[in-house]
């Protein structure tokens, strides 16, 4: 009994911790709007990945906007990750989650990114794989430790090498920079 009380207290703190980091993040009204939104979108995961994975990305792509500065992009990045960490505990990796809520609301934000399905050999030599996902702007991780990358062949990802969409990155780049 005291050993289940210990560790709700910890996990208690752990989730106060991620709490009072989600709201450092915010800084306008409209944040609590896009976390809001966040959690909506994480919440509808496990009912996504039910279905055909290529037909789950065509079906949550949102259609091209106009890019948001990159400054901001990046800071919505930060807010949408704090938001994802609040529920660590639900099914599904955290990367997964985390890579599908930013790619739906980076997109709606106007960056064109990449969504990236890999897998890697477990280090244990028991044959096993370990999955990952993350994003990819230009070619390169987007806001991604590129350590947390080592080992890892992307299997899978959208939009397909190839697609008309892809040819958009050109124009999105030159409006970022601004």
């Amino acid at each position: 009994m005291r050993y289940r009380v210990l560790g709700a207290l910890r996990r208690s703190r752990r989730a106060a911790q991620r709490l009072r980091a989600l709201v450092r993040q915010v800084q306008h009204p409209s944040d609590v709007l896009l976390a809001l939104e966040a959690i909506r979108l994480q919440r509808q995961t496990s009912a996504w990945l039910a279905r055909p994975l290529p037909l789950v990305m065509r079906a949550i792509t949102p259609p091209a906007a106009p890019c948001l500065p990159l400054p901001e992009l990046e800071r919505r990045t930060r807010l949408i990750d704090a938001t994802v960490q609040l529920f660590r505990v639900v099914p599904l990796g955290f990367c997964l989650r985390r890579s599908l809520v930013r790619y739906v609301l980076l997109r709606r934000a106007g960056l064109p990114v990449e969504i990236v399905f890999g897998a890697r050999p477990e280090d244990t030599g028991s044959g096993s794989l370990i999955g990952h996902a993350w994003l990819e702007f230009d070619g390169a991780p987007w806001m991604e430790a590129p350590e947390h990358l080592d080992g890892y062949t992307a299997m899978y990802r959208y939009p397909e090498p190839g697609s008309r969409e892809l040819h958009t990155r050109r124009a999105a780049r030159r409006r970022t920079a601004n």
